[in-house]
């Protein structure tokens, strides 16, 4: 059976690497929370160590991924774009990524529209094709910005849709600007909505972009900073703030991570910092690696949880299952978990903030709403305003949570 999917500017498109971290933030969002998300899922080549380690077939291979998927985010309708992996793994004389997944996903009854771009290889789209037309759940289409500035995008949208043998009303545009920030060109929402041909007519229509660094070099060790959601800023701004537009655009976002995807260096000696989103800006805990010599290691988690929740931004422990794990941690009487697990609770922090966030902008309702807090307890004990340095004064080893492998 066709998936129904309908939703408007007060919804929210996180868009997501396929990763423990990631998949436990989303299976830990409160049911509330969950009916104001619909989740575009990366799958990356980095999954291809799951296969390696587990000796799995390429069909073995992913439906574990489709499982994976399932205990995160169950039959609600979501997006995944196997545009990565397949890029690395190819078809290897086999059934190309894009039909494997769906495979596995169709065995689970995931409710999967899959991505796909206007620049992707002939065999890709062929795969896309075939899944289109076994599922019939739709498309999702992922726009560039040079996809957006390029003369021809009216007939080469219009030539997917007579490709695939489907209408408008059958297919989700997302609208992915990428990087932007402070100084980055932005794109006027009136202009890009006046580049998308059809603009009424397609199913759902989101703008993404992402702000975050790809890492935290240029911070120094040892500190807390803000850095603004220019993200959030430019969407708020054009979607609440500025013109009337033709159709407003659903917000979407990278979360805590940079937009541009790049393989992950080996986290051998990571720091031990922590990512907190607010209302306009992100709070970071700036640490060390884990591994320096004469270094606080991991105890640094355990000292920069209790400073974080000591902060005005700081939401409570009962906000989301991310706040309640910074909570406590920061009460130091536990181990200290360790980069995935605080990924895990940034990430979940942040869903949870942006969908309310979202809901609180424009009139309805959904869990708690950012600067209060939700539930009894809402503001903890203030903590210590001492360094992070100074507050570690124990070495932990990390603390592991139950995470998707």
């Amino acid at each position: 059976m066709a998936i129904k999917l309908s939703f408007d500017h007060r919804h929210y498109v996180p868009i997501l690497r396929h990763k423990g971290a990631e998949m436990q933030a989303l299976r830990l969002l409160l049911p509330e929370d969950k009916r104001g998300i619909t989740p575009l899922i990366e799958l990356t080549p980095s999954l291809l160590a799951m296969k390696e380690r587990r000796k799995l077939t390429n069909a073995g291979f992913f439906e574990e991924i489709a499982k994976e998927i399932t205990g995160a985010w169950e039959y609600v309708p979501l997006f995944v774009d196997a545009g990565l992996l397949s890029q690395t793994l190819g078809s290897s004389g086999g059934d190309h990524p894009v039909w494997s997944f769906s495979e596995g996903a169709r065995r689970l009854r995931i409710a999967a529209i899959p991505v796909t771009g206007l620049k992707r290889s002939r065999a890709y789209q062929t795969a896309i094709q075939k899944v289109v037309t076994a599922d019939n759940n739709g498309l999702c289409v992922r726009l560039s910005v040079d996809d957006l500035w390029s003369a021809t995008l009216g007939a080469e949208l219009r030539s997917l849709l007579a490709a695939f043998n489907l209408n408008p009303k059958q297919v989700d545009i997302v609208a992915d600007l990428k990087l932007i920030g402070e100084n980055s060109s932005r794109i006027g929402f009136s202009k890009l909505c006046g580049c998308i041909p059809l603009l009424s007519s397609w199913r759902t229509f989101t703008v993404a972009s992402g702000s975050f660094p790809k890492d935290l070099s240029e911070y120094k060790k040892n500190r807390q900073y803000e850095r603004l959601r220019y993200d959030w800023l430019q969407w708020f701004g054009e979607v609440k703030n500025g013109p009337t537009l033709p159709r407003f655009p659903s917000f979407g976002d990278y979360a805590i991570e940079h937009p541009i995807y790049s393989e992950p260096r080996p986290t051998w000696n990571a720091s031990a910092s922590i990512r907190y989103t607010a209302d306009d800006h992100w709070v970071i805990m700036r640490g060390e690696g884990v591994r320096n010599d004469r270094g606080s290691g991991y105890a640094q988690y355990w000292a920069n949880a209790n400073l974080l929740s000591g902060r005005p931004e700081f939401q409570g422990q009962a906000f989301s299952r991310g706040d309640e794990y910074i909570y406590r941690i920061g009460q130091q009487t536990e181990k200290t978990g360790n980069h995935t697990t605080w990924r895990f609770a940034g990430i979940n922090h942040h869903l949870t903030f942006v969908v309310r966030q979202i809901a609180s902008s424009f009139g309805s309702s959904s869990g708690g709403v950012p600067g209060t807090g939700s539930g009894p307890a809402r503001r903890p004990q203030r903590a210590s305003r001492k360094s992070s340095h100074d507050a570690s004064i124990a070495r932990f080893q990390p603390l592991q949570i139950p995470l998707i492998d």
